[in-house]
C-alpha cells in the first residue's frame, strides 16, 4: 500500500541501512512480495484504538520475541500490529542484505491493486520517501493535504493511513504501513504508541535477523567442516590433538575419540615426526604458516598414504593464540577422484556428442539454451545454440504446444513428454519430434532453475512404421491372391493332367490334336499366371525353365499399355535368333514389370520407353564369363544423380513422395537378377535418361530324363479334396501299372491306413483340406505308419498356405499344377528308393503304362 509524502523529502538519508535478512536465512525472491500475502488478520478484541497501549505493545513484543526465524518473526509482526491497532489493510518493507527495498509480508490487499502498484515506475522513489521520513506519517481523508505533499492513489476503500518508520541501533530498518476504511481511524492512536510500536518491532526483527545469522553461521561452519574432504584437525600450542572432523577418522582409520589428545606427529611417518614438531613449534611462536608441506601419514593397519599438509596459527578474538588449524589433504584419493571425474566428463561429452537425440540444458527464467549436444544444433538448422533463447528457435505454432509441455512438467515437478510434434523449420522438409522437459531438481531441495530438454526425430520411425502398415495391407492382398492361385491351381492340375493324357491317347496327325496342344500351352500360361499371383504374395520360390525372353516381354506388354501414360510411346527391338534362357518367366515378368513402371515414373510429361533384347555371346563382357541374354529397358526421362544412383537397389529407398510405394521395386529386380545367376546394371545421368540391363545365364539344354519305369502293382492312396484331382492322378496312375485308392480328407485316408497300413505303399497327398489338413495327416501318418512314403502335393509352395505348417517331413514335394511324367517318376523314385518285401502280385493294366513310358499307343 501506499500513502501520499511530501515531495521535498530526500530520497537519500544520513542514517545507514539495516543490513537485511540473509538470502540463507530468509530468501527473497520477488521485490514486491505478491506472494507473501497473510490474509486478514482478526482485530484484537480487548485492544481498541488510543486505548490499552501499554498491553497492546506488551503483545507485539510477545508475538515477535518469541519468532526467532525470520519468516516467522515477519509474519507475527505485521499480524500483531494489525490485530492490536484494528488495522484491515497493511504492508511491511524491510530493507535487504544488498540494500533492496522490499515488501516482505502484507494482508488485505487485492491482487488487481498489487498488480496495478507493480505497474508503477516510481514505486522504488516512492517508498524510499516513506522509509525516509523521520516520524510517524497519518493520513486521513478528512484531513486536507498540504500543499507541498503528493497524493497517492490509496488501496479501495481506505480513508485512513499509517506509516511508521522503523528503526533499531541507528539503522533503517524499513516502514510498517496500515490503514482503515475510517477516516478518523489514524488519530486515534496515539504518536508515542506508534513511534514506540516501530521501535519494538525494529528491535525484534533485528533480533530475530542476529539469531538467524548465527544460527546459520554455525550450522554452515559445522557442514562444511563435516563435508571437507580434507582432514581439518586442530592442535594445542603443545601440538596435542583437541579437535578433528570426520575426514581425519577415514584418512588414519582410527575412530575420533582414540585420537583426541595425541600427538600429531604421532601418525607420521618415523622420520617426519621431528621435522613437523619444529615446524608446529615454529608456526604458534612466529605466526610462519605451513604450505604444501608433503609428509607421509600412517594407517592404523600400518599402511601409508601421502598427504599435503597446510597449516595456520589459530588466534581468539582478544588475540590469545589457541594453537594451528592443520588442513590435511589426501593425494591418493583427489587423484583418483580426478581420474573418475574425468573420465566421467569424457564419457558423458562423448555419449552426448555422439547421441542421436538432442539434449540442452536450460535456464528457467528465460529458457536460453546453456549447454547443448550437435543433435540439437543439427535439428535446429543451426550451427551453435549457445545462449540462444529456445522459444525463438521454433515457430510459433510449435512453440505454443512445447510451452504447454512445459508448463505441465513444472506444474508435475517431473519429466513430461510430448509425441509427434511437427516441426516445420523454413526451408525444411516437416519434421516430428519427441519432445520432453523435466525439470533439474536442485538436491536439498529449492526452487528449479534449470530444464533438461531432449528432442529426438522420429521422421524416419514414423516412415517405418508407415510402411509397415503398408506391408500389412500387402500382406492381405498377398494372402487372397495367393488363395485364389491355389484354387486354379487345382483347376489347372486337372486340365493339364488330362490334355496331356489326351495328346498321349490321340496320334500326331489327329484334328483334335493342334487344339488340345494350344489348350495344354494355354493352361501352362495360366499356370505361370497363378505362380506370378503367389509371387505376388510371397509365397513361392523361383522355378527356372528354358525361357525365351521375347515371350515374356510379349505377354506383359500389354499390360505395360494399360498402365503408362498415353503420351509415352513404347518401342521394342528384339535381335533375331535370340538364345533361350534358363529362367522363371513368372518372376522375370514381375522384374519386366518394376523396370517399365520405373520408367513411367521418370517421365511424368511424356517419352519413349524403349524395350530391347539381344545375346551377349562370351568375351564382350571384360569381366564375365559364359554367354548371357539381355534384357533392356530405357527411358528418355529426367535421369538419376550419382549420389542417389549409389542407393537405387536399397530396401525402401525412394526419392518419391509417401505415396508411390514403399520403395522396393528395384530392390525386388535386384534380387530376382541374383536369384538367376545374373545381375542387373543401369546407366543414367540428369537430363540424360536411364538404361536397366537385365542379364541372365544363357540355357544349355541338358540330355532328356528317362521315361519313369512302369507300376509292379503297388497300391497308391491320393488324398485330394478336388474330386478331378483324385481323378487324374488315378487315371494317370493306373495307366502305368498301379492300384489306386482314393480319399477325399485326412480323415478318410488315415481310416484306410488304419485298417490296412500294409496295403498301401505309398500316399499322394493334398497339403489344404477342410476337416484336416494334409501337414495334420502327414503327422499323423508319421505315427501309425513311420516306413510309408508320402508325397505332399499343393497349389502353394511347402508350409505356404492359409494352413501353413512344416512340410519338411514328407518324402517328397509337388508343386501344382503337376505334369503326369512329374507325378508318375516321383512315385517310381520314391517306391524304388525305400525297399519293401517282395510283391508277386501281377502288374495290372500294363497298356496303359505304355503309353507314358514310349511304348505303343491305343489308337
Amino acid at each position: 500500500m501506499t500513502l501520499e509524502t511530501r515531495a521535498d523529502d530526500a530520497t537519500n538519508s544520513p542514517e545507514p541501512l539495516w543490513p537485511g535478512f540473509s538470502q540463507r536465512t530468509f530468501p527473497i525472491e520477488d521485490p514486491l512480495g505478491r506472494d507473501a500475502s497473510l490474509g486478514a488478520a482478526t482485530p484484537h478484541p480487548e485492544m481498541f484504538p488510543g486505548e490499552s497501549e501499554i498491553a497492546a505493545l506488551q503483545h507485539v513484543n510477545a508475538a515477535v520475541s518469541c519468532s526467532e526465524d525470520p519468516g516467522r518473526a515477519v509474519h507475527a509482526g505485521l499480524r500483531s500490529s494489525l490485530a492490536v491497532t484494528h488495522a484491515t489493510v497493511g504492508s511491511l518493507w524491510l530493507f535487504q542484505s544488498d540494500g533492496a527495498l522490499v515488501r516482505v509480508a502484507h494482508a488485505g490487499l487485492t491482487k488487481a491493486y498489487l498488480d496495478e502498484f507493480a505497474s508503477r515506475p516510481d514505486w522504488i522513489a516512492v517508498q524510499h520517501r516513506i522509509l525516509a521520513q523521520p516520524d510517524v506519517v497519518t493520513q486521513s481523508d478528512a484531513e486536507e493535504s498540504p500543499q507541498e505533499t503528493v497524493r497517492l492513489n490509496l488501496p479501495p476503500g481506505i480513508h485512513s493511513t499509517i506509516a511508521i518508520p522503523l528503526r533499531t541501533r541507528g539503522l533503517r530498518v524499513g516502514a510498517l504501513l496500515l490503514g482503515n476504511p475510517q477516516p478518523d481511524w489514524a488519530s486515534k492512536h496515539s504518536l508515542g504508541f506508534l513511534r514506540t510500536l516501530g521501535e519494538i518491532l525494529a528491535g525484534a526483527l533485528d533480533s530475530a535477523r542476529l539469531v538467524a545469522d548465527l544460527r546459520s553461521s554455525k550450522e554452515l561452519h559445522v557442514g562444511l567442516l563435516g563435508a571437507a574432504h580434507d582432514a581439518i584437525v586442530l592442535v594445542g600450542p603443545d601440538g596435542n590433538i583437541t579437535e578433528a572432523n570426520s575426514a581425519l577418522e577415514r584418512l588414519l582409520g582410527r575412530a575420533r575419540k582414540s585420537v583426541l589428545g595425541r600427538p600429531m606427529s604421532e601418525f607420521l611417518r618415523l622420520q617426519d615426526r621431528s621435522v613437523f614438531d619444529d615446524l608446529i613449534v615454529r608456526l604458534i611462536s612466529s605466526g610462519t604458516p605451513i604450505v604444501g608441506e608433503a609428509r607421509t601419514i600412517v594407517t592404523r593397519d600400518g599402511g601409508s598414504v601421502s598427504v599435503v599438509l597446510n597449516a595456520t596459527r589459530f588466534t581468539e578474538a582478544a588475540g590469545d593464540v589457541r594453537g594451528a588449524v592443520i588442513v590435511i589433504h589426501d593425494q591418493r584419493e583427489h587423484r583418483a577422484a580426478e581420474r573418475l571425474v574425468h573420465d566421467a566428463h569424457d564419457q558423458l561429452t562423448h555419449l552426448l556428442r555422439h547421441l542421436d537425440v538432442g539434449v540442452a540444458l536450460l535456464n528457467r527464467a528465460d529458457l536460453t539454451i546453456v549447454e547443448h549436444n550437435p543433435a540439437l544444433a543439427r535439428m535446429c538448422d543451426a550451427s551453435d545454440l549457445d545462449q540462444r533463447r529456445f522459444p525463438g528457435l521454433l515457430p510459433a505454432r510449435e512453440w505454443t504446444e512445447v510451452s504447454g509441455l512445459l508448463e505441465r512438467a513444472l506444474a508435475a515437478g517431473g519429466a513430461r513428454t510430448l509425441d509427434d510434434l511437427e516441426v516445420r523449420l523454413p526451408g525444411r522438409a516437416p519434421m516430428f519430434w519427441t519432445v520432453t522437459l523435466a525439470p533439474l531438481q536442485p538436491q536439498g531441495g529449492g526452487p528449479v532453475t534449470h530444464l533438461v530438454l531432449t528432442a529426438a526425430d522420429i521422421t524416419g520411425r514414423r516412415d517405418l512404421e508407415e510402411r509397415y502398415r503398408h506391408a500389412q495391407k500387402m500382406e492381405a492382398v498377398g494372402t487372397l491372391a495367393g488363395g485364389i492361385a491355389h484354387e486354379f491351381n487345382n483347376l489347372l492340375t486337372a486340365i493339364l493332367g488330362n490334355v496331356t493324357l489326351s495328346l498321349l491317347d490321340l496320334p500326331e496327325d489327329h484334328p483334335l490334336s493342334p487344339g488340345l496342344r494350344d489348350c495344354e500351352s494355354a493352361a501352362q500360361r495360366a499356370a505361370d499366371l497363378t505362380r506370378q499371383l503367389l509371387g505376388f504374395g510371397r509365397r513361392t520360390p523361383m522355378r527356372t525353365r528354358p525361357t525365351d525372353l521375347r515371350e515374356v516381354v510379349a505377354e506383359s506388354l500389354p499390360l505395360v499399355g494399360r498402365v503408362v501414360d498415353p503420351r509415352i510411346s513404347i518401342e521394342r527391338n528384339d535381335e533375331p535368333g535370340l538364345w533361350t534362357s534358363l529362367a522363371d518367366p513368372a518372376h522375370i515378368g514381375q522384374a519386366f514389370m518394376n523396370l517399365c513402371v520405373n520408367a513411367r515414373d521418370a517421365m511424368p510429361e511424356g517419352g519413349r520407353l524403349r524395350v530391347a533384347t539381344r545375346n551377349v555371346p562370351a568375351g564382350q563382357l571384360p569381366d564375365r564369363e559364359g554367354e548371357y541374354v539381355m534384357l533392356e529397358v530405357s527411358d528418355t526421362g529426367q535421369g538419376i544423380a550419382p549420389e542417389v544412383l549409389e542407393r537405387i537397389y536399397e530396401p525402401f529407398f525412394t526419392t518419391r513422395g509417401p505415396n508411390h510405394g514403399p520403395g522396393l521395386g528395384l530392390s525386388v529386380v535386384y534380387g530376382i537378377a541374383e536369384q538367376h545367376g545374373g545381375w542387373i546394371e543401369c546407366k543414367s545421368a540428369p537430363g540424360e535418361g536411364t538404361s536397366f540391363r537385365l542379364y541372365l545365364p544363357r540355357f544349355v539344354a541338358q540330355p532328356a530324363e528317362a521315361l519313369p519305369e512302369p507300376g509292379r502293382g503297388e497300391v497308391v492312396l491320393v488324398v485330394d479334396d478336388e474330386e478331378s484331382v483324385r481323378t487324374l492322378a488315378k487315371s494317370v496312375l493306373e495307366r502305368l501299372g498301379y492300384q489306386v485308392r482314393q480319399a477325399a480328407d485326412g480323415i478318410e485316408a488315415l481310416a484306410l491306413v488304419r485298417e490296412n497300413a500294409s496295403a498301401v505303399h505309398i500316399v499322394v497327398l493334398d497339403q489344404t483340406m477342410p476337416r484336416m489338413s494334409g501337414v495334420e495327416t502327414l503327422a499323423e501318418l508319421r505315427r501309425i505308419a513311420p516306413g510309408l512314403p508320402v508325397i505332399l502335393t499343393s497349389g502353394y509352395e511347402p508350409g505356404g498356405g492359409p494352413q501353413g505348417g512344416d512340410g519338411g517331413t514328407a518324402d517328397g514335394f509337388l508343386p501344382k499344377p503337376y505334369p503326369p511324367d512329374s507325378l508318375s517318376r516321383l512315385v517310381r523314385q520314391l517306391l524304388d528308393s525305400r525297399p519293401r518285401p517282395a510283391d508277386t502280385r501281377a502288374a495290372r493294366k500294363r497298356g496303359g503304362a505304355a503309353g507314358l513310358t514310349g511304348g505303343a499307343r491305343n489308337d
